[in-house]
């Protein structure tokens, strides 16, 4: 009895000193204080470092385009850092061209704000916003894929036939990381007040947050719109389009455009 009681107090010493020193560790070694972050030269904002860039950027409200959400497998969310985003991870390397990397482009979601850094991003990406919606209408059109409305209510969205949006799967039960995702526009560039996305489940956390989780009524946040994939306008000839399962959102998305305006091409 005494042995299992020693043991048991000895554990729990153990767990409070681990604790402790992780405390103290994000204290010391991860708290960089306040950094300065100049975009484009003539915008500075005064950021707490510690973060990676991408959610440093996003804490600002500037998104950069990250389909993984994050995890330095899609290569979407590169800026241009001109000084201050310490040496290049191997993480990024596999991503970036060797023109790309002599010119100073990183991965937003792997370089770390740890002190002033200067960086360059397209100013049309300012122009980019965060919106609260209301899911609408949830369709399930297959055993894994559901058709989600999202209401803007009075606000109005713009984007091109075929660009996409990201969701932000919040922390739920059995998840603890908030988390966003890209999915494309399944709707008429017409309609202003709304969008649809075509979801499949495939077991990640976003998805499903979204299947399992997120109901008819519920409030939910996209940011966007991204994309150079997109229909234009001023091109007449004709066009092939191919696709299947979720990947016919953003076909359905120019497809809507073109009779909703009878163009024939």
């Amino acid at each position: 009895m005494n042995t299992i009681l020693t043991t048991i107090l000895v554990v729990t010493c153990i767990t409070a000193v681990l604790a402790a020193l992780l405390t103290l560790s994000d204290r010391t070694i991860g708290n960089y204080g306040e950094v300065t972050m100049t975009i484009n030269g003539d915008k500075q904002y005064t950021v707490r470092g510690g973060s990676s860039l991408l959610d440093t950027l996003r804490s600002e409200s500037i998104f950069i385009p990250s389909a993984c959400g994050g995890k330095g497998s899609c290569g979407y969310c590169k800026v241009k850092v001109i000084d201050g985003g310490g040496p290049v991870l191997a993480t990024e390397k596999p991503l970036l061209s060797s023109d790309e990397l002599n010119g100073g482009v990183r991965l937003s979601c792997q370089c770390k704000v740890k002190q002033n850094i200067k960086i360059e991003i397209p100013e049309e990406l300012f122009n980019v916003k965060e919106y609260a919606v209301v899911v609408e209408k949830m369709e399930q059109l297959t055993s894994t894929i559901k058709l989600l409305r999202f209401s803007f209510g009075s606000d109005e969205i713009s984007f091109k036939p075929g660009q996409y949006m990201q969701l932000k799967a919040p922390a739920y039960e059995g998840n603890e990381e908030e988390v966003y995702r890209a999915y494309s526009i399944a709707s008429s560039a017409n309609d202003k007040h709304a969008v649809e996305l075509l979801i499949g489940y495939t077991g990640g956390i976003a998805t499903t947050y979204v299947h399992q989780h997120l109901r008819e009524g519920d409030e939910a946040h996209l940011n966007g719109p991204y994309g150079d994939f997109y229909y234009h306008d001023d091109d007449g000839g004709p066009i092939v389009l191919a696709g299947a399962g979720t990947g016919m959102a953003p076909i359905v998305s120019i497809l809507q455009y073109m009779a909703d305006n009878n163009i024939e091409r």
